[in-house]
């Protein structure tokens, strides 16, 4: 005899129980895709080692930096490449919403099975990781509103703050998830020791600004992705709560 439609229904959700943190990873990619169409490409001067602007913008160190990259003194259409990097700013803030929800929602689940308060620290982490990122935002807005004037130090010098305290947090983040993802089976492992690779190569690119940093971005954006998968394809034995 075949079960009721509302117990079918309920092993779903207690045999993938991220499941919904893996329908939110699916808006995730959408707006990364959307990003990826709206911000530029390349800029006119990056700093040694950067190939992407908009990461090479959050690590500036100098205002000099800052108007290479956008090519200012130099011959060319400034004003459209600014225009990208500020629409991609400004969708990114939604950017920012989707992938804390996502990472709320993955901490969550982890506590729930495990029972351990060790998870409320991750959320906490994942917050912390929200108002770094925001804060961040609205300093690349500051900045490129004020190019012409050149008045921009002291959004340059929390730029630095805030670039780090986002992408040390979420480094933070991915390592309080290893005693759980650790123990979830092969492919949870295999996110485990990402996560530390990524951290080291964040440590020696805050020690040494370099190609390493966008190694570093591209590896957040990797567990990122490992977690949306994995969000899908872990199977939980026990019987967790919906």
């Amino acid at each position: 005899m075949s079960l009721p439609a509302e117990i079918r229904r309920g092993e779903v959700v207690m045999n993938k129980p991220f499941l919904k943190a893996g329908y939110i990873g699916i808006l995730l990619v959408i707006i990364s895709v959307v990003l990826v169409a709206v911000n530029p490409s390349g800029g006119v001067k990056l700093p040694q080692g950067f190939f992407n602007p908009v990461v090479a913008l959050e690590f500036m160190r100098t205002e000099t930096e800052v108007y290479d990259l956008f090519g200012y003194g130099v011959p060319g259409d400034q004003g459209k490449l600014v225009s990208g990097m500020v629409l991609g700013t400004y969708i990114d803030f939604f950017y920012i919403v989707v992938y804390t929800v996502f990472l709320l929602f993955f901490s969550g689940v982890c506590r729930r099975i495990t029972g351990s308060g060790w998870f409320i620290f991750t959320g906490l982490i994942s917050w912390c990781v929200f108002f770094s990122d925001f804060g961040e935002n609205i300093q690349l807005l500051s900045i490129m509103a004020k190019l012409p004037s050149g008045d921009f130090s002291n959004e340059l010098e929390m730029l630095k703050f805030l670039t780090w305290a986002k992408w040390g947090g979420l480094s933070a983040l991915f390592i309080s998830l290893i005693p759980y993802l650790r123990s979830s089976g092969g492919f949870g492992r295999a996110i485990s020791v990402i996560s530390l690779l990524s951290a080291l190569t964040g440590l020696a690119a805050f020690m040494h600004r370099s190609l390493l940093n966008e190694i570093y971005v591209l590896s957040i954006a990797v567990i990122f992705a490992m977690l949306i998968i994995f969000s899908f394809i872990f199977r939980d034995g026990g019987l967790s709560e919906k």
